[in-house]
């Protein structure tokens, strides 16, 4: 819709849709005015960033707690269809466990209250990283990607135990992403290495990592799991 060249013809197919999806449009309704209101509060807060370059960490969480606790933020980012996951719901939003993450767009970390009567037996809250400023469609393409290869290496046999994270383009440089739970980014291991350039990526320092993670019996697959995921890797710049 942002692409003036093919707006008329999506502004076509989404009331098409719209118009077809009956009682599930409430959910969507719901879903759209939560991410309005997180895109209306990350460019607040990157506005706010740009007239003070030196707001602290803590400023950030005391204006992220001021907003988020205003009566119509409250209401719109409680209660609602995950869009990550549309048959889960969240529920109260944990003002106090969510932040502003340090990237240089302020992306925000959101933490839900698991409303399921039986959450207590898998995850107790829900958590979910909302960014503005970034073009998540090579992410989403990323995460299909390793999907494929996944369903691939199954069929032959060869299950790497894979949990794909989700990943939603919403909009224009909008979007949603699943937080990893008790997980290392890969700029994280590669600085365990010495290596501090964002655009640097050595698949060696990957290989140590993973392999100090399976020791015994485990290592052997190590290497092979490195050889895959790279040749992953290679198909997805090239499709990007």
């Amino acid at each position: 819709m942002s692409n003036k060249n093919v707006r008329i013809r999506f502004g076509l197919l989404l009331e098409a849709y719209c118009r077809a999806c009956g009682a599930y449009l409430k959910s969507l309704v719901r879903q759209v005015e939560a991410q309005e209101k997180l895109t209306m509060l990350t460019e607040t807060l990157q506005e706010r960033e740009r007239e003070k370059k030196d707001t602290t960490q803590r400023e950030r969480l005391k204006f992220l707690g001021e907003k988020i606790n205003q009566e119509d933020y409250l209401e719109a980012l409680q209660n609602f269809p995950c869009p990550l996951n549309p048959s889960q719901l969240l529920g109260k939003l944990l003002i106090k466990e969510c932040k502003v993450m340090k990237s240089a767009k302020r992306p925000l970390w959101l933490n839900w209250e698991n409303p399921d009567p039986m959450a207590d037996l898998y995850f107790l809250n829900q958590m979910i990283i909302f960014k503005n400023g970034d073009d998540l469609r090579q992410d989403m393409l990323t995460i299909q990607m390793i999907r494929i290869m996944d369903n691939i290496w199954q069929t032959e046999g060869l299950d790497l135990r894979m949990l794909p994270y989700q990943c939603l383009s919403a909009g224009n440089c909008v979007g949603m992403i699943e937080v990893v739970r008790n997980a290392k980014t890969v700029m994280q291991i590669q600085r365990m290495s010495g290596i501090t350039g964002t655009l640097q990526l050595r698949s060696d320092s990957l290989h140590e990592w993973i392999k100090s993670k399976n020791k015994g019996d485990r290592s052997d697959l190590t290497s092979t799991l490195m050889i895959l995921l790279s040749t992953t890797l290679k198909v997805v710049s090239h499709c990007t």
